[in-house]
């Protein structure tokens, strides 16, 4: 028996190509955080599905963005530009993050969709 993991399930299309059956067996439950560095601001920085994905998609470009603002009254946000990081490679932890941002929000699902690779930006 050959055992392999990953975060990220194979798609209908992977399983065809198999020379036999594959059982997908859950194990263990993975979780992505989207992370922020900004000065000033030492933790509890709230981000809502609409405002991550306005981010990825490159429609929200500056932490003093209204839609931030909004969300954090107590929090002077920097007029500073947002710098995304993400991975180039695929990865399951891209699988996670693109299937919520896919589940979430309308214009994701619309223009970028679930990813096993990065999207960039």
């Amino acid at each position: 028996m050959n055992f392999g993991a990953t975060d990220a399930p194979m798609t209908e299309e992977e399983m065809k190509k198999t020379p036999g059956p594959i059982l997908h067996i859950p194990t263990a439950l993975g979780a992505v955080v989207p992370v922020y560095n900004l000065a000033g601001v030492e933790s509890g920085l709230k981000l809502t599905p609409d405002v991550l994905a306005g981010i990825y998609l490159g429609r929200i470009t500056r932490w003093n963005d209204p839609k931030i603002a909004e969300l954090n009254k107590t929090v002077t946000m920097p007029n500073a530009d947002i710098v995304v990081a993400h991975r180039s490679d695929g990865s399951g932890t891209t699988d996670i993050f693109t299937n919520y941002l896919t589940t979430v929000n309308a214009e994701w699902r619309a223009k970028v969709g679930r990813a096993r690779r990065s999207t960039g930006r």
